[in-house]
């Protein structure tokens, strides 16, 4: 066992019929997420997102992540002074969580910002790290607290403290 970061690391890799894991030797090799997906003619991509440096609002994809293959990348999404906290699935599209918003990253290589409005105030350094497609509702967390679902593109808040207060007297 060895102690870990909060640091892009070398990924492994392994086949469904090898018996031993592979140390990544591509050139691009360091991400802190992935996420799988297709790309516009139906393939599976394997996403990497965050690779540190100065690639931390950056996402790669590759059709072969193994060492035969290739990362295509370094796509640029948003803002440069805002990390990457996240990547997942949503369909055939990647959703790229950063720590000011939540940007979609379609098939046909184009991007969008789902949370224009949000209130730059609310940027944080954690916003969206705890995400999760359960069945087809993507969940993430916010920085400062709460949960979110992401929705056809829009971000609803559906956290406790809708119904019940955050504090209560005693």
């Amino acid at each position: 066992w060895t102690a870990s970061s909060d640091a892009p690391a070398t990924y492994i890799y392994k086949a469904d019929a090898d018996a031993n894991w592979t140390l990544c030797t591509l050139a691009t090799k360091t991400f802190k997420y992935f996420a799988k997906g297709r790309n516009a003619a139906g393939s599976e991509l394997l996403w990497g997102g965050n690779a540190g440096g100065s690639n931390t609002h950056s996402i790669y994809h590759s059709t072969d992540p193994t060492n035969a293959g290739a990362w295509t990348g370094p796509i640029t999404i948003g803002q440069s002074d805002s990390e990457i906290t996240g990547l997942v699935e949503d369909g055939d599209t990647v959703l790229v969580l950063k720590t000011n918003g939540i940007w979609a990253y379609y098939t046909d290589g184009t991007s969008k910002n789902l949370t224009p409005d949000f209130d730059p105030a609310m940027a944080h350094p954690d916003n969206f790290r705890a995400h999760f497609n359960w069945n087809g509702h993507v969940l993430v967390s916010g920085g400062y607290g709460g949960l979110y679902e992401v929705v056809g593109g829009n971000l609803y808040n559906i956290s406790l403290e809708l119904s019940a207060p955050d504090q209560t007297t005693l």
